[in-house]
């Protein structure tokens, strides 16, 4: 069972000695013009129909009693379009026919607020990563699906970021299924694209006519990677060359199992403290867990056992991937990374390093390299 702490903050405005209440958690009370914070705690069994927070009653027929609703939580995040979640239905008022109300931040009237679960139910059910039932399942960062802009994007929090629909979860069978693909493109947020045009990051320059699937996934690490590779080889994806681009070592993949399901966090140094400030409520976790889960992560990834660990997972990706006759090209933007591979992998199979010339020219973003060098790159080995 799922649990929902939600918090409203009511601010009332109401004309002198009015009796107006609310009722919730089976308890009446009388509001003042005080601000007045009401703490919900609501079991969800399935995400379906209405939940039921407050019920308001003993407005008069005077349209200068109210009570805004300043502010609304789920799960410690707050939640600033809360309105488009809710309806008000109202009922027992004088003079006025009972109606249900959309999209609202102020109560005039007797009646019920609900949250409308039915409507909005792919946002209610969203999280910022995959997430399944086993672990055998490609790790990916919903965040990124169903971006309009024409840059790369990090995530659905991108100021001028447009998504979509904005709830968007990724699945294999719509976004890979049995089509046929010319190129499979794996990596970090450089393959993504992240800060440059999207038609202009080495995926795209490299397939340009081309079939493509890029499942670069910003802040992924090697363990993705490698899982990644294991699940489009396990579910016979149909494509002809498989192109990896690593990052540097010191990410790590997290997976915490609760209410039945594999939830996959992508961690870096960087991404562990701006984990639990990620703006979109979800139902599974509370902003304390999210910030317990990015405390812990830091602290593994501080850990130089880490470094030895990539260093396993790629010799083990190195193996797979012959193993299984896989027709791949593999590198990396980072120093280290690359002359690890070096070490473990036919001459045959490594591209020269991305970037090797340390250019600082940067995308949009001010971060992730410029346009230039992904075609540099590109040019360097496509003949």
């Amino acid at each position: 069972m799922i649990n929902l702490k939600i918090q409203i903050i009511l601010n009332p405005q109401l004309q002198k000695n009015e009796k107006i209440f609310i009722d919730y958690n089976f308890a009446k009370k009388r509001l003042n013009n005080d601000s007045e914070s009401i703490e919900l705690n609501l079991p969800l069994n399935d995400i379906s129909g209405k939940l039921h927070l407050l019920d308001f009653f003993g407005f008069p027929a005077d349209p200068n009693n109210h009570i805004n609703i300043d502010k609304f939580t789920i799960n410690d995040y707050e939640v600033h379009d809360f309105y488009n979640l809710l309806e008000f239905k109202m009922e027992k008022n004088f003079y006025v026919t009972n109606t249900t109300l959309k999209n609202i931040s102020r109560i005039n009237f007797n009646g019920t607020l609900f949250v409308d679960l039915d409507k909005h139910r792919d946002r209610f059910t969203w999280f910022n990563f995959t997430f399944s039932k086993n672990k055998k399942n490609i790790i990916f960062n919903n965040g990124i699906l169903n971006c309009k802009n024409e840059y790369g994007c990090i995530g659905s929090n991108k100021k001028n970021c447009l998504h979509d629909p904005p709830w968007k979860m990724f699945r294999y069978e719509q976004q890979i299924g049995d089509k046929n693909f010319d190129y499979i493109a794996l990596g970090c947020s450089i393959t993504a694209g992240t800060g440059i045009k999207k038609t202009k990051s080495w995926p795209y320059l490299l397939a340009r006519n081309s079939s493509l699937l890029n499942l670069g996934v910003p802040a992924g690490g090697i363990d993705q990677i490698f899982l990644n590779c294991i699940e489009i080889v396990r579910r016979k994806t149909n494509f002809k060359k498989m192109i990896i681009l690593l990052p540097n070592f010191g990410r790590k993949l997290v997976r915490i199992k609760k209410f039945n399901n594999y939830f996959n966090f992508l961690t870096t140094l960087s991404s562990c403290r701006n984990l639990s400030k990620e703006p979109a409520f979800n139902i599974y976790f509370s902003q304390k867990e999210i910030e317990k889960i990015a405390k812990k992560s830091e602290r593994d990834l501080i850990n130089p056992n880490h470094i030895k660990r990539d260093n396993r997972i790629l010799k083990r990706l190195i193996e797979f991937l012959a193993k299984e006759k896989v027709d791949f090209k593999i590198s990396s933007w980072c120093p280290d990374t690359y002359k690890f591979l070096e070490k473990i992998t036919k001459k045959e199979k490594l591209l020269p390093m991305f970037n090797k010339e340390r250019d600082t020219s940067v995308g949009i973003d001010g971060q992730h390299p410029a346009e230039k060098i992904h075609e540099k790159w590109v040019k360097s080995f496509q003949k």
